[in-house]
């Protein structure tokens, strides 16, 4: 029997805009990645890197699979920040084709907006460009389990391996998925079809463990070369116990708002959905719904890594998005075609004439109590006056073509939101130092430090790199990573004056004492934004314009007097 013409078209099609999906996520994972460094929760992973590069004894912290294969990439083609975050944005690349196991679940259609949303989600892209192992945790964990799912054994294995060396985030993903399957079994321990997961084996099962065994062992120790990969994978564990309900930079309120509001577009479509499937008694997105919850909880009690901890969480709330979408899209035929344009076209250019005035009232910091007011006023009635017209529509013409005119006007607007938090969620917005994906501060003074150093070991040496420095009692891996390619650079828990070191870093509290003198320069080295108890109006301009308040970290760069010109040591 020959095959359906159409049925060919509509799957070239599907591949077609898989790719197109693809290639966009490549693009926010990549653009501009190495164009700022890295802050000091990646810092500390590249130097280990770094250090297992040229050899040098390190112990490994809890990311094993980064570490290793970032160390394999210094070894072979040098350092950079874009070389340090390739791995992360490489696999946060591949997450976008994960969906395709599991289209026999979800339907193709659902499938194609899953890897669209993961595409898109500002949280994932975020994660993706930072220099940790996330990134390999989610993605091979997920594409593990879609494999086992279809009774493919070897590269189940390979990516389940894989992910184990993902590093703390494993951890949170593996127990979210193990407490939705206790939670499962105890509401309907008879019912075993609801399982995303099949427990059925063939007897070909065993190559499984046996293949993540292999890439883990092998992946983990670089082919035997770092035997403590192997211990890094406990203390990966050790890591994520410790993290639970641990200190951070951000309460757990402020992160919470933070990540609602960038990821707003998509709660909104994934409550949607999951309303619906209450109402329809929808196994699946209630099943969804709960790992949803499930792994939000798991995020809050790990506020440490700033909105990275979320990462699991946009992932079943991109299927329940995903799952709306395809019902509303499936079922858009309307009644009268002119009423659904011109509900679409009204409600954008009302809701747009609503958010100018929005943008003004929260970007004027001398408007008067009557101009706030008057500000707050216009909004409303523009939106008043949106609804009476949408009512309209509906009671003269036709209520149906009006209703999903407002809704498809309405997802157009929340689809233009997340592509403005996805620019700015992938460093390319104006203030990409004001972003909160990780908790560490953005560095923003190295170009103000390099320029100087540089400068003043010319003026020595005649190279750019030549001069030795000594970084005292600042703890501060951005920095080191930062000056890693300077071969007479000492690090000291104190100063040592003995050392008669040409350039001395040091704390703002720290004044040296030498005989030798130097001259001191207030370098401001990086930057966070303050979101703990700003006004309403404060959060609002970071919310659309990314500026806050910021804490800022300081240090003071000594020169020894007789690196300028004219001048003599005493």
């Amino acid at each position: 029997m020959s095959e359906d013409p159409r049925d060919k078209k509509n799957s070239n099609n599907f591949v077609i805009i898989y790719a197109a999906i693809f290639v966009v996520a490549i693009g926010l994972r990549f653009a501009l990645l190495g164009s700022s460094t890295l802050d000091d929760t990646q810092a500390d992973l590249a130097l280990q890197s770094l250090a297992l590069s040229k050899g040098n004894p390190v112990t490994l912290s809890g990311e094993p699979g980064y570490i290793v294969l970032t160390a394999l990439q210094f070894f072979i083609f040098g350092t950079s920040n874009f070389m340090a975050r390739f791995w992360p944005a490489l696999f946060g690349s591949l997450l976008v084709l994960v969906p395709w196991l599991y289209r026999d679940r979800l339907g193709k259609t659902a499938a194609l907006f899953v890897a669209a949303l993961v595409a898109l989600d500002p949280i994932l892209i975020g994660s993706s460009r930072t220099a940790i192992g996330i990134s390999l945790a989610i993605s091979g964990l997920l594409a593990g389990l879609g494999f086992w799912r279809q009774k493919r054994w070897l590269p189940a294995g390979i990516c389940l391996g894989a992910s184990m060396l993902g590093g703390v985030e494993f951890w949170q993903g593996l127990l979210g998925i193990f407490l939705l399957l206790v939670v499962m079994r105890m509401i309907s321990p008879a019912n075993t079809a609801s399982n995303p997961i099949p427990f059925s084996l063939d007897s070909g099962w065993l190559v499984m463990p046996g293949s993540a065994l292999i890439t883990w062992l092998v992946l983990g120790t670089l082919f035997f070369t770092i035997p403590s990969g192997i211990s890094a994978f406990g203390n990966s564990l050790v890591a994520y116990f410790s993290s639970l309900l641990g200190s951070s930079r951000y309460s757990t309120s402020s992160l919470s708002l933070a990540g609602l509001i960038i990821e707003l577009p998509i709660v909104v479509v994934a409550i949607w959905s999951l309303v619906e499937g209450f109402v329809r008694g929808d196994k699946t997105r209630k099943i969804l719904g709960l790992w949803w919850g499930l792994m939000l909880v798991l995020a809050l009690l790990e506020p440490g890594n700033g909105l990275i901890s979320l990462s699991w969480v946009s992932l079943p709330m991109s299927v329940l998005a995903a799952l709306q979408l395809t019902a509303f899209f499936s079922h858009l035929q309307v009644e009268n075609r002119w009423i659904l344009v011109s509900e679409i076209a009204l409600l954008i250019a009302m809701t747009s004439l609503s958010f100018l005035n929005l943008l003004r009232l929260v970007n004027n910091d001398f408007l008067t109590a009557e101009d706030t007011r008057n500000r707050i006023i216009g909004i409303l009635i523009i939106l008043l006056l949106l609804i009476a017209m949408t009512v309209l529509f509906a009671w003269g013409w036709s209520a149906d073509s009006a209703r999903k005119g407002f809704v498809l006007g309405f997802l157009i607007l929340l689809g233009a939101g997340l592509l403005a938090n996805s620019w700015k969620a992938a460093g390319l917005g104006s203030r990409p130092q004001q972003e909160i994906i990780t908790a560490s501060p953005a560095v923003v003074g190295q170009k103000e430090l390099m320029s100087t150093v540089e400068e003043l070991s010319r003026w020595k040496t005649g190279t750019a790199s030549g001069i030795d420095l000594q970084i005292a009692a600042l703890d501060l891996p951005s920095l080191q990573w930062a000056l890693r390619d300077y071969p007479n650079l000492v690090t000291t828990e104190i100063f040592f004056p003995s050392l008669e070191s040409s350039i001395v870093l040091t704390p703002i509290s720290l004044n040296i004492q030498s005989q030798t003198s130097y001259r001191g320069q207030v370098v401001t080295w990086s930057s966070q934004p303050i979101l703990e108890g700003i006004t309403v109006k404060e959060f609002m301009k970071w919310v659309l314009f990314r500026s806050a308040p910021t804490q800022d970290t300081q240090f003071l760069l000594w020169a020894r007097n007789d690196l300028f010109p004219g001048a003599v040591l005493p």
